[in-house]
């Protein structure tokens, strides 16, 4: 029973493991979960790869969309228990899962609860709803994978795993630039890997000098440049950045949020400073790097907590006003540098 409850358990994974993981058991169903959108169509498309071959694949390969009204349990069913035609095995996708109508997951967790021989039935979805009354037992019957999307370091990291598996090396130092400019956009970051991975051949690695060619920013236009002119403050200086970043393809959404997470972190750091808990701050801030953490403390002492916390509204006031269309995202994004300037200088 132990078992089977650690194999049904998500657990954060990347693309390589899931692929792994699946190939070597094979036949069943597997439930791919997480914010990931990218890592989990890497994944369906590798396993469709590994388990179906080209010639007799539109026998061997369906997908269904679940939240679709033309999508019949009937067809599910028929599609899982069908046997393979001149091949091992068949692939059946079932997307959308989160909005699936309550007949579609009933009709999944009968399907997942027999055993499943010849058949990888793969299920994706960013998150179900515990509510739902055919969850409890689909996630039962399943093997689960997380696939949520990197953040912090991690996305470093999978920076680095994209480049090596389109065959070339990408140090830290570059990963980590191309990272700060890209965000959480998993799609560009792929993107500019691929073409990074033409752009230096013949050699096999990429260094911070072509991140700059390609991408179009330089290592002084990253979000610790942006805050640290913001910090001095030098609001020209902070303006010239942010829009060089937003010419290279940055959303100044995207600057915002940058924004709104380096004043939620000073608010942090002001908090645990003054009661001597600075060595939770790497903890509670997701971030090991010292040079990064000494940012925040030094920010964190030279500013009132109340500034700090005003910094922080007006920031959060920022984003609100993107989120609910009331203006421009560049004119939001210029005002509140000015703003958070002028409150350094206070």
């Amino acid at each position: 029973m132990a078992e089977r409850r650690r194999r049904n358990a998500p657990q954060p994974s990347g693309p390589d493991e899931v692929f792994a993981a699946i190939r070597s058991a094979g036949p069943g169903a597997y439930l791919l979960l997480g914010d990931s959108g990218l890592d989990q169509e890497e994944v369906v498309q590798r396993l469709v790869g590994e388990f179906t071959e080209e010639q007799t694949r539109p026998f061997n390969y369906e997908v269904f969309r679940a939240e679709e009204r033309e999508t019949s349990t009937e067809a599910i069913a028929q599609a899982v228990m069908a046997f393979p035609v001149l091949a091992a095995l068949r692939v059946v996708v079932v997307r959308g899962l989160e909005e699936a109508r309550e007949e579609i997951g009933s009709q999944l967790v009968h399907l997942t609860g027999r055993e499943l021989q010849s058949t990888v039935l793969l299920m994706l979805a960013e998150k179900l709803d515990a509510r739902m009354r055919w969850v409890a037992p689909l996630i039962e019957h399943c093997t689960v994978f997380m696939l949520a999307l990197p953040k912090g370091r991690a996305l470093v990291g999978w920076v680095q795993c994209r480049a090596s598996s389109q065959g070339v090396s990408m140090p830290e130092s570059a990963a980590e630039l191309l990272a700060e400019y890209v965000g959480a956009d998993l799609y560009r970051a792929a993107s500019e890997v691929e073409k990074l991975t033409h752009y230096v051949l013949p050699r096999k690695t990429i260094e911070v000098s072509d991140v700059e060619a390609v991408v179009g920013i330089t290592r002084d236009d990253t979000v610790y440049q942006l805050t640290d002119c913001i910090a001095k403050p030098d609001p020209a200086g902070a303006l010239r950045i942010a829009h060089r970043m937003v010419e290279a393809g940055q959303h100044p959404a995207y600057l915002v949020g940058v924004i709104v997470r380096h004043w939620q972190m000073l608010r942090i750091a002001a908090d645990l400073l003054p009661r001597k808990r600075q060595h939770e701050l790497s903890e509670l801030l997701g971030e090991k790097r010292p040079f990064v953490l000494n940012k925040y403390i030094a920010q964190a002492r030279a500013l009132p907590r109340e500034r700090i916390r005003t910094g922080f509204r007006l920031a959060l006031a920022a984003e609100s006003a993107i989120k609910g269309g009331w203006s421009r995202p560049d004119v939001v994004l210029d005002g509140l540098i000015c703003q958070l300037a002028a409150q350094m200088e206070a």
